[in-house]
């Protein structure tokens, strides 16, 4: 094969290659943007449940009750009187189990006006909890309207890419295997026209090496067979001792090859 034909196969095989690797590296990255999404959905969910449930518990005469007289003893409700911290860490353990998000999670009940945290799991998590994209109004809950309840994932990245740990380690493996084979093809196709190459100087060389014998041969066989060498036989003797030189020579080239 040509040399211009191995570059461009080699050059066409290298950018196929690459074409997958990147193709791969895009579905993984499409993979990850899919599962962070049914995340942010599962937990979007499971908090709106939470919320929800908590305001069936709010309506209920029982609650109403407790609730009236707690005001009659009080001059404002807090949102903690509403939004029991108690009753609120069990409905979200509960609802997100539910929705299969059992990760770790730290969560606060704040207000968006003074910033400032009235129940949850936030110490050390204030400022996380602040720029989180899971904050929900508790307005239905509580008035006025500026208390929001808000969950962080420390982990989030980790979790979601060791829920696909499997997925990524099966494309790795097989991109290295892909790359293994690439790389062995084209040392094999350099190997095999190194060889090729040295086989051809070899033909050639010996060639060579039986041409002049030959010719040798053939030239003093002709010198013998001329009329004017009957009557002199110390020259033919000296042809046929140059014709059994040639031969000898032949024969170690001969075993040589083999």
């Amino acid at each position: 094969m040509k040399k211009k034909a191995i570059t461009g196969i080699i050059i066409l095989a290298s950018a196929s290659l690459i074409g997958i690797v990147l193709t791969q590296l895009y579905w993984v990255n499409k993979s990850m943007d899919l599962k962070e999404e049914q995340f942010d959905y599962s937990t979007r969910i499971a908090v709106k449940s939470v919320l929800t449930r908590i305001l069936e518990f709010k309506n209920d005469s029982t609650t109403q009750q407790y609730l009236y007289e707690l005001s009659c003893r009080k001059p404002k409700l807090d949102v903690t009187d509403v939004v029991q911290p108690a009753l609120l860490d069990s409905l979200l353990k509960e609802e997100l189990t539910l929705m299969k998000v059992t990760e770790k999670y730290q969560y606060g009940l704040f207000s968006n006006r003074t910033q400032k945290f009235v129940a949850g799991s936030y110490p050390g998590y204030e400022k996380d909890l602040l720029a989180t994209p899971f904050r929900f109004s508790v307005s239905m809950l509580y008035r006025p309207g500026d208390y929001y309840l808000a969950l962080y994932f420390p982990d989030k990245r980790s979790i979601l890419l060791r829920q696909m740990e499997f997925w990524l380690l099966l494309s790795v493996f097989f991109l290295i295997v892909v790359i293994i084979s690439f790389a062995f093809v084209i040392t094999a196709i350099f190997r095999q026209k190194r060889l090729s190459a040295m086989k051809n100087d070899f033909i050639n060389n010996m060639t060579h090496e039986f041409k002049t014998p030959i010719a040798t041969s053939s030239l003093a066989a002709e010198m013998i067979l001329r009329s004017e060498m009957i009557t002199n036989p110390e020259r033919i003797r000296k042809y046929a001792r140059v014709i059994l030189d040639e031969n000898y020579h032949l024969q170690n080239l001969f075993h040589l090859v083999l």
